[in-house]
């Protein structure tokens, strides 16, 4: 079988110094990090991309191969255009896909920092099968509502993580890129 080909990934690359490689969430791309940079002290390098299907990094995946790897590959072929150690940063399913990378020894990581990582089979054990199915039951609602052409579908997903009315606080640029990426999350 012939190796897969390197993704198309976007890459922002600031500053100078340890490199901190930023992995956004599910219906997000590198950008979702800027403001937390701007806070940050000099002397870093700041790395932002975009997982699969979102910003300007290519799809790969199919309903048929869900695999991890192609996330972990964006994070691979990421640091290599970085070529120095970095620190992996992660925001939700970007946490997850962090982990997973990390567990692939094929990035050479200083720390990884996660914020809301959800890796959801984790918790598919007896003590927490109530917790696991509730989760199933919002994405299985959401993927029902997207196929349905339910006009505020990823509402379902987002006002279960941030809280009701969530989406539609959202500004509608963002609401639209959502609904646009749609298919994408129920991949994620």
């Amino acid at each position: 079988m012939a190796e897969p080909a390197t993704p198309k990934v976007d890459f922002h690359d600031t500053g100078q110094g340890p490199a901190l490689l930023f992995v956004p969430g599910s219906f997000s791309t590198s950008t979702a990090w800027r403001g937390i940079q701007q806070h940050l002290p000099s002397g870093f390098r700041f790395v932002g991309t975009s997982l699969c299907g979102y910003g300007a990094t290519n799809e790969t995946r199919t309903h048929g191969d869900l695999d991890m790897d192609h996330q972990t590959r964006v994070i691979e072929t990421v640091a290599s255009r970085i070529n120095q150690p970095v620190h992996l940063v992660g925001h939700s399913f970007g946490g997850t896909v962090a982990l997973a990378t990390a567990l692939s020894g094929k990035v050479d990581i200083l720390s990884i920092s996660t914020f809301e990582a959800n890796p959801f089979n984790i918790i598919d054990t007896p003590e927490n099968g109530a917790l696991f199915q509730n989760a199933k039951q919002v994405a299985d609602a959401f993927e029902n509502a997207y196929h349905a052409n339910e006009h505020n579908a990823p509402g379902r997903i987002i006002d279960y993580w941030g809280g009701d009315g969530s989406f539609l606080s959202l500004p509608d640029p963002v609401q639209d890129y959502c609904r646009a990426t749609a298919h994408t999350n129920i991949l994620d």
